[in-house]
């Protein structure tokens, strides 16, 4: 049983990270009121990222990392 180590909330097993996703949330809030720039930057690279051509060759990234993968464990 793993608690936050922020919080001390008891965390779900499954969950690998020591932080619970309130106290997460605090930490990303309070870090853009302190860097508005941060802010700016991280919103232009979601914005970035949801452009079609951008998803496009995401998903294409992915599976082709994923048919990586297999290829490996096939070939032990």
């Amino acid at each position: 049983m793993t608690k936050c180590r922020e919080c001390g909330k008891i965390l779900p097993q499954e969950q690998r990270i020591d932080i619970c996703l309130d106290c997460s949330r605090k930490k990303i809030q309070k870090r853009f009121r302190d860097d508005p720039e941060l802010k700016d930057v991280f919103k232009k690279t979601i914005e970035e990222l949801r452009k079609p051509e951008n998803v496009k060759k995401m998903a294409e990234d992915t599976y082709r990392i994923v048919n990586a993968i297999n290829e490996m464990r096939d070939g032990r």
